[in-house]
């Protein structure tokens, strides 16, 4: 299927499919990302109990979902180096 042909639903479809294929396979080959995401799953519903207001808890989940985030765009970095070298 040509990638420019593709508009609205079908396009957010495909990008839905190949955004997942990525996280499955960091989730499989990279053991820090597994790591990220395992402390992301055990430290948000502990950060629940926390006594701090709604704000502060929400800084809280989207620091460590920025942790998570950067933990991508390092493993990216990280494998286009070693393909380019």
């Amino acid at each position: 299927m040509d990638r420019q042909k593709l508009r609205g639903l079908k396009r957010i479809i495909r990008s839905t499919r190949v955004t997942c294929s990525g996280v499955r396979w960091a989730v499989a080959n990279e053991v820090a990302i597994r790591e990220q995401l395992v402390g992301l799953a055990i430290l948000v519903p502990v950060s629940m109990f926390l006594h701090v207001t709604s704000l502060e808890h929400l800084l809280l989940v989207l620091s460590l979902m920025l942790v998570s985030l950067v933990e991508f765009i390092n493993t990216a970095v990280e494998i286009t180096i070693d393909r380019i070298s």
